[in-house]
């Protein structure tokens, strides 16, 4: 210390705690002057806090962004504040983020009114104690989660504040796609033709947000077991059209349903379903089932001898005979019960009889599981002599229906051709009650023979057979006859007449027609005349439009007596529309 009145001169304003009028005391000043320098040399410097990691997670599904960061300081973290903001930077919202420990102990964070536990340290409110053995509030996780969040691009803001009121900050972005939304079924439609066991399956799909992928169709039984699956529709490029309408879910689009149809055919009588399934091009699916009952038939169909051929060998006198019988003319379930073949001579005379058991290929009728079944049969007859035969199939079902076919045939000898055509009748046609007409064929035989086994296939086009027909016909379809003649002489020509009901014709070019084909089991001379169909039979004549004749000739508007007019005097040359 220096004597009063010595060393430096006090300059007003500086330490006046020690200044004594003019004078200072220089070791209280320097005292206090080392002092605080020190304690400026010896402050600790802090570095901000330090965000190290950011996981983005965007779930479209359910419209959430989650974020998962990791947050480092040298002191104590503080705060993190979270900031969702859309892409023109409207804030959408704002979270304080909760800091979980990255130790994974329970510790509370320090909060105000706690002691100050120092660097490093925290405050336990459960031990109310200090210490740095407790846990680290240095280094904390960030899991929070932005949720309702519409389809678009984001930024997610993080800033975290440490202790001493430093920062850091990290800006993500990240993108929501908008939810899938699932395609659904316009429309599905499900008609049946009975007759004809086929079920029909039409419908429109659409799909909101992308395309159709497929549509998938699927027959089940009423057990639900899966008959038969059709893919209806494969894969459209593009269905939305870009349109200046918004609707109502804000999307501007105009929709462009997609079309699809299956066909399931030869299905037996019984109760089934449809389930349609459609499929977009993210994966998503929609599915609806609807029921449908087959009727069928009122009365089963019988079975066919689809091929008899006979092979002979005229030196040895060997008749080898093959063919191929089916149920139903292959239509909707059933099988081959039983084959007999019967060897007879020109006189119609039995030579021999056998029973061939065919190859069943299934031997139950359940629905989609005996379709189009067929049985090929094989009989040799040896020892046959010289002349002319028959062989006569008949094959027999599981319902007790019969089919038959005959095959003619010499042994040592050739028989003599035939020559069998058909004609149509007057293309003049009358109708009667219930919008059915007739046409008529005429089956002639050109040859010098008798022709045996002929058959007439007659195809109609714009109308439907009517259920019941002339003796020796068969309704295969409801637009296909199958008429057998056993024997036609070749000077004795027959008319055959079909029954047809008319629906909806008219004068615009849609007219009936029906198509006659006709063959002999004996070699034909001439195959280019089996074939000939009927003309325009009920087109309208110019200034006759529309015009309906009331009953005349004293019908009365009686269709059993028409019929019996018809089968007494045959076809009259006149147009008449009797309803």
């Amino acid at each position: 210390a220096w004597a009063a009145g010595d060393g430096a001169i006090a300059t007003p304003g500086l330490y006046g705690n020690y200044i004594d009028n003019s004078s200072i005391n220089y070791g209280e000043y320097l005292a206090k002057f080392f002092t605080e320098n020190n304690m400026r040399i010896d402050k600790e410097e802090h570095e901000p806090p330090q965000i190290q990691s950011v996981n983005i997670i965007a779930n479209q599904d359910n419209g959430e962004i989650s974020v998962i960061a990791a947050v480092s300081d040298d002191d104590t973290v503080d705060s993190a504040v979270l900031t969702l903001k859309d892409s023109s930077g409207a804030i959408i919202e704002s979270i304080n983020a909760e800091l979980i420990l990255n130790e994974g102990i329970d510790c509370a964070l320090i909060d105000e009114g706690a002691p100050d536990c120092g660097a490093g340290d925290v405050y336990d409110e459960g031990e109310e104690e200090c210490g740095s053995d407790i846990c680290y509030q240095g280094s904390v996780i960030i899991n929070e989660v932005f949720s309702s969040v519409a389809g678009g691009i984001y930024t997610v803001e993080i800033v975290v504040t440490d202790n001493k009121g430093l920062t850091d900050t990290e800006i993500k972005t990240v993108t929501v796609e908008p939810e899938n939304v699932l395609p659904y079924f316009q429309e599905l439609n499900v008609s049946v033709v009975h007759e004809d066991g086929i079920i029909k399956v039409t419908g429109t799909a659409i799909e909101v947000d992308g395309s159709v992928e497929s549509v998938d169709i699927i027959l089940k039984s009423k057990e639900g077991e899966v008959i038969e699956k059709i893919v209806a529709y494969g894969v459209q490029e593009e269905i939305l059209i870009f349109s200046d309408n918004i609707n109502d879910e804000g999307i501007g689009y105009e929709l462009e349903p997609v079309e699809f149809s299956a066909v399931f055919e030869n299905i037996a009588p019984g109760e089934y379903s449809i389930e349609a399934t459609v499929t977009d091009d993210n994966g998503a699916t929609a599915t609806k089932t609807k029921t449908v009952k087959v009727d069928g038939n009122s009365e089963k169909i019988p079975p066919v001898i689809e091929k008899l051929e006979v092979t002979v060998d005229s030196e040895t006198g060997l008749v080898e005979v093959t063919g191929t019988a089916i149920d139903n003319n292959g239509e909707r379930g059933g099988y081959v019960d039983a084959i007999s073949l019967t060897l007879k001579s020109s006189g119609g005379d039995i030579i021999k009889q056998v029973d061939t058991l065919p190859a069943v290929i299934c031997t139950t009728a359940e629905p989609g599981v005996c379709y189009y079944e067929t049985a090929d049969f094989s009989e040799n007859f040896e020892n046959v002599p010289n002349g002319s035969y028959s062989i006569e199939a008949i094959v027999t079902d599981e319902d007790g229906l019969t089919g038959s076919a005959i095959k003619y045939f010499s042994v040592g000898e050739q028989i003599d051709t035939v020559d069998v055509e058909v004609k149509a009748v007057d293309t003049d046609t009358v109708f009667v009650e219930d919008d059915t007409v007739f046409h008529a064929f005429n089956i002639s035989n050109n040859g010098s023979v008798d022709a045996h086994g002929v058959e007439v296939i007659v195809d109609i086009e714009n109308g439907t057979l009517v259920a019941e027909q002339v003796a020796g016909c068969n309704r295969i379809t409801s637009t296909k006859l199958k008429c057998t003649i056993d024997q036609l002489p070749y000077d004795a020509p027959k008319i055959l007449k079909v029954a047809i009901i008319v629906d909806d014709i008219d004068g615009d070019g849609n007219y009936l027609r029906s198509t006659a084909t006709v063959t002999a089991l004996e070699p034909d001379l001439n195959s280019d005349n089996n074939s000939d169909s009927t003309a325009n039979p009920i087109q309208d004549e110019p200034g006759t439009e529309g015009i309906k004749e009331e009953p005349k000739d004293g019908l009365g508007g009686s269709l059993g007596l028409f019929i019996g007019l018809i089968a007494v005097f045959g076809f009259v040359n006149q147009r008449r529309r009797i309803k």
